[in-house]
Parts: C-alpha cells; structure tokens; sequence
C-alpha cells in the first residue's frame, strides 16, 4: 500500500502497480497499455548510478522518478528495430521465439552471459506485433543478438525458418531512416526552424533523421498533423518524400511520463478542413485524445497509426502503416495471429491484409 501511494503520488493515475523487485518497481503504462520498470528516489546517488545503468529520468510531482531501458527483440510492423534486414528471419524469430517460450528463451540466454541482469518480458496487451523487453541496465541492449544466436542453434529454429520461406517472400523495404544531412533542402528548413523553436523554449532531444516510406500513398487530407516529438520523424519523411511542407502541423501532446507541455505549430484554422493525425502506436490512446480535439476544433479526423503493435491500436485507427504499406484498417482481419499473417502477405506484394485463407 506506501508503494501504491507512493507511486500514485509522483505520477498520478498513469501507473498501476503489479509487483516490487529488486532493481525497482513493475507497473501497467494505462496510457500505453505496457509494462515498465520503474525507481522513484530523491538520492543523487541513486539517480546517477541508475543514468549510468541506462535509465531514464522524469520528473515526479516532488521526487524523481526513474524508467528502465527497454529493447526490441523482434517488431513485425517496422524494419529498424530487428538485428537482421531478412524478412524470413524477422519472421522466424517471432515464430521461434513463440514456440519455445520467451521465459525458457531467457533462461538459456541469460544464465551463461548476463549474470545478474533482470529481464521482464512486455508482451501481449499492446506489444502484439513486437516482442519487447525490460532490463535493470544497459546491458538489456546487447540482449537481442545474443537472443537471435541462441535461437539459430535449436531445432526449433530450422524447422521454423523452413516454415517462414514458404510464407514470406524476401525483397527490400521501402523504408529507411535518413540523416537529416541527406535530406532535401525543404526538409533542412523544416528540421531548422522547428529546432531553433525548441531550443528557444529549453526543449532538447528532436529527431535529427527522416524515417522515408509510403508517405505518398497516404488518404489525400487539407492537412497531416505529427505528433511531437517522437513523431518529428516521420513528418520529416513526409516532407522528404512528398515535398508537401505546407501541409503538416505539428502537436506536441503526451500521454506518459514526459514533463514537456502541450504545444502546437501549424495547426491553426481546422475548421471543416479534414485532418490526417498520424504516430506511432501502442494503445491508440494518443490518437484517440487528438481526434476528440480536432473534432472539438470542427476538423474532419482521419486516425493513422505507425507500426501499429497491438489489435486495441488497429481498431482505434481508419488507416495504418506497416512495413512499408498504407492499410485500410477495416480491411484488417484482427484474430489472434494477425501480425504474423499481415507481415507474410505484405512481404509478398498481396493484398489480402491478414484475412485467413
């Protein structure tokens, strides 16, 4: 009960408590829909040993509150997080992975290699498209690759990578993360002008890159609103793919942890203007806020979810983007195994988008 407040104190009614370990304090995301690790301290001590460990600070109501590092293992939905730009592979880690069981999987990773490390695997809920882990230090970064070797010794692995070609037809994604320096002079501007703006205002950590992709083939919209910062990205890549920079704007709006207030550039005069508001997705709950105000501002809200990971995400979408497509969400078949299904038939040019045969 004094963690529960404790934790309710700092931070609100974000994060729900499950358990109390020894590098810190597991607890449900509500707005994310996943788990975290988290410290809360008033102890420099603290607070710098755990930075050095990777994790990261926010500020809590009056002391510090701390997030654990997280890493990636497999994502179906975008190509940058996995260890390998092979499509049969991708999809034979999460099958393989699946099979075995990601706790016996740990157990044969961790015991020889990461003594001392605390592992807690994020699945499910709205990690359906990835598989996700928390760590007590940085070392949790080096834990995908030495997962993906112990993984191509079983014989799980062969049978499942057998499996997977069949499936899943090998070819190039279109989609990349482009340093900003390699960009088109109209995204340079857009990457500048938004920069020295935050720097104004004390705010650091933009993105300094383009994630490039289907940006031409979104819904056609009076406008395309990013939300900041995360989301910087990706209207970098719009800018670098389409030459449309009039039409974004940009909402910088959080659901977590992050202190950074509510601002907004660009995205004034919505009225009767239909407006396509695109991030990244776990729960949707984000998206979901941003379509309330925008239909509050007599916009026409069209919802697009990046790299969707959970099935909650798909339903409070109209369109997604996974890989390198633009889906109608109702087009979706969102059964149990939907990822796996949709990143099979997008890797091979089909268009059934996760419909069983």
């Amino acid at each position: 009960m004094e963690i529960d407040n404790l934790v309710r104190k700092e931070t609100g009614d974000l994060l729900e408590v499950l358990d109390k370990i020894d590098p810190g304090i597991i607890v449900q995301n509500k707005a994310h829909k996943k788990l975290n690790l988290i410290d809360i301290t008033s102890d420099p001590d603290i607070l710098l040993k755990r930075i050095q460990e990777g994790w990261t600070v926010y500020p809590g109501k009056r002391n510090y509150v701390l997030q654990a590092p997280e890493a990636v293992v497999c994502d179906l939905s975008e190509m940058t997080p996995n260890k390998t730009d092979s499509l049969v592979e991708i999809a034979t880690v999460y099958r393989t992975i699946n099979q075995i069981g990601v706790h016996k999987v740990l157990q044969s990773v961790l015991n020889p290699y990461f003594d001392g490390l605390e592992v807690i695997p994020n699945l499910g809920g709205s990690c359906e498209s990835e598989i996700r882990m928390i760590g007590s230090d940085k070392r949790i970064f080096d834990l995908p690759s030495a997962i993906m070797s112990y993984l191509k010794t079983t014989d799980e692995w062969h049978h499942n990578y057998q499996l997977s070609a069949r499936k899943v037809k090998e070819r190039t994604i279109a989609s990349s993360d482009l340093p900003i320096n390699q960009c088109e002079q109209k995204t340079n501007d857009l990457f500048e002008k938004t920069r020295k703006l935050y720097d104004q205002l004390g705010i650091k950590g933009i993105p300094d890159y383009a994630v490039t992709g289907p940006w031409g083939n979104l819904p056609e919209c009076d406008k395309y609103m990013f939300v900041m910062k995360s989301g910087f990205k990706y209207a970098l890549g719009f800018v670098e793919d389409t030459g449309k920079d009039d039409d974004i704007c940009l909402w910088e709006y959080h659901e977590g942890l992050s202190y950074d207030k509510e601002l907004r550039i660009g995205c004034r005069d919505l009225e009767g203007k239909t407006v396509g508001i695109i991030d990244r997705s776990y729960s949707g709950n984000t998206l979901d806020t941003l379509r309330d105000d925008a239909i509050k501002e007599k916009a026409n809200p069209i919802v697009i979810s990046v790299f969707p990971k959970s099935t909650i995400s798909l339903e409070r979408s109209d369109y997604m983007i996974f890989l390198d497509r633009v889906v109608k969400t109702e087009l979706i078949d969102k059964e149990e195994g939907w990822a796996l299904r949709l990143f099979e038939e997008i890797s091979r040019g089909d268009e059934s988008y996760g419909n069983r045969d």
